[in-house]
């Protein structure tokens, strides 16, 4: 997440992961506050678990601290939130959601608003040496005040 100087709000707050695994910004726009989260996760599912552990409790303490439950999360978890759409091919038979993802999404009462506009897309999903994640997002009312853009972290690897 990269703010320029054209960012139409001002950063109130931010806090960090020691290891640099997940930052959040609180951040004002239109005298409302809005909670940024950017996601790094590992490779190692027992070391996600922690980071996920540390970022809830970190992102509902500035829900309180802040009093909002806008809250945009992205980044790359190194995870997929349906291992059997968003595999390809599927680790599974039918859908099954990634239990550390669930948690982080119900902590704060989270959407993937990527999926809820494209249920059935496989643009956004895990092949090979593609990662692709989604926005996750508080609610689709959330983006009207000001125009955000969602940019392809990576390329497949044969469009590079």
């Amino acid at each position: 997440m990269i703010l320029f100087n054209r960012f139409p709000g001002k950063v109130i707050d931010h806090t960090s992961d020691i290891n640099g695994h997940w930052l959040i910004v609180i951040t004002e726009i239109n005298d409302e506050n809005f909670i940024l989260v950017c996601v790094y996760g590992y490779n190692e599912r027992g070391k996600n678990k922690m980071v996920i552990s540390d970022l809830c409790k970190h992102i509902t303490d500035s829900m309180h601290a802040y009093s909002t439950n806008k809250i945009i999360v992205g980044g790359d978890f190194n995870l997929v939130p349906d291992l059997w759409l968003d595999r390809n091919p599927p680790k599974v038979k039918y859908h099954k959601y990634d239990d550390l993802l669930a948690e982080l999404m119900n902590s704060a009462n989270l959407i993937d608003y990527w999926r809820v506009k494209n249920p059935g897309s496989l643009r956004f999903s895990w092949f090979h040496c593609i990662l692709l994640l989604p926005v996750l997002s508080t609610s689709p009312l959330l983006l009207s005040p000001f125009c955000m853009a969602v940019m392809l972290l990576y390329q497949s690897c044969s469009e590079s």
